[in-house]
């Protein structure tokens, strides 16, 4: 990174704005979640609604609730997380207001979706839905928000006061091809576990269902290990010659050290292969959604932890960084 002396990632302030940023998320999610509650138990007398056929009455729930959401998350965020000395932009408070909403329209149509695909396949009621659609389209809506709304890197500060906030848009846009091949990458590896999950489940089972927690779960945790170990070299494999090709590590000592980085991104990998099984168990426990499915929420919400921690430990790469 050029002239980097005076800058920081994920330093002092930069941290404290991604927490204001979550609570004032979180803020506008619990006013949006309020009017979600009120209109389906107005409309059903229970939490829960009959099934996929009420979906179009769900969606205009959700362009409600979200809505109102949102403009309470802006106004949050306006007073407390993005000061005037922060911001990068000269525009207008209404230009700031409409901005936000086209950024949170993305992570939105997020909360819709996985909404409906709950709804759809497990019968899981669009109130516990749209929690699960909050959690998994926050990191979006904060980095979209931060450089579309305000102009402001998401995750640097400055250390000398006054320094422009401004983004470095070549920079972010080569993280974000490494981001995003990594994802690639990491998909492509889950892929391959989710084969052999699905496999196994239906080997045992004879069906993409199973009997419950008691019974099923240290089957499953035997799945897990050999699907995500499995699953994790493909993708280690496919970020070597692709994604940090050239870079850290990778440049530094190649074939040489091939197996012991191998080793490395199997230890970064546990920890966001715990969030999966734990994700599973969780949601078998709860909600009886099968592993199958519940291995798809894990891995979305593992995915930044996976992330960070290989490009740190394995590879020495800053993760957000040239």
């Amino acid at each position: 990174m050029t002239n980097e002396g005076s800058r920081r990632l994920l330093g002092g302030f930069a941290f404290l704005r991604a927490v204001k940023f979550a609570i004032a998320t979180g803020l506008g999610f619990l006013v949006a979640e309020a009017i979600l509650v009120l209109c389906v138990i107005a409309l059903y007398h229970t939490a829960t609604v009959p099934g996929l056929s009420e979906s179009p009455t769900i969606l205009g729930l959700d362009a409600l609730s979200l809505g109102v959401g949102s403009t309470a998350a802006f106004l949050v965020n306006e007073r407390v997380t993005v000061t005037k000395q922060d911001s990068g932009t000269s525009a207008s408070w209404p230009v700031r207001w409409a901005k936000y909403q086209l950024a949170k329209l993305l992570g939105n149509i997020l909360i819709v979706v996985i909404q409906i695909a709950l709804l759809a396949t497990v019968s899981l009621s669009p109130i516990y839905g749209s929690i699960v659609g909050a959690i998994l389209s926050y990191p979006v809506t904060y980095a979209v928000s931060m450089v579309f709304v305000w102009r402001v890197h998401p995750l640097r500060e400055y250390a000398k006061p006054g320094e422009s906030r401004k983004v470095d848009l070549p920079e972010m846009r080569r993280v974000a091809f490494r981001i995003v091949e990594f994802a690639l990458a990491s998909g492509f590896g889950f892929l391959i576990a989710e084969a052999i999950i699905v496999l196994g489940v239906i080997t045992f089972y004879h069906a993409v269902t199973v009997p419950g927690l008691s019974y099923s779960s240290p089957t499953i945790i035997e799945l897990d290990a050999l699907a995500l170990v499995t699953g994790v070299t493909v993708a280690f494999s496919i970020n070597e010659r692709v994604t940090v090709k050239g870079q850290g590590e990778e440049r530094r000592k190649g074939r040489s050290n091939w197996f012991v980085r191998l080793l490395k991104y199997q230890l970064a990998s546990l920890l966001g292969n715990l969030i999966i099984v734990g994700v599973q168990l969780a949601l078998l426990a709860t909600t009886s959604l099968s592993p199958v499915f519940g291995s798809v929420v894990g891995a979305v919400l593992s995915y930044p932890v996976t992330y960070a921690v290989s490009m740190r430990f394995v590879w020495k790469i800053h993760p957000l960084g040239d």
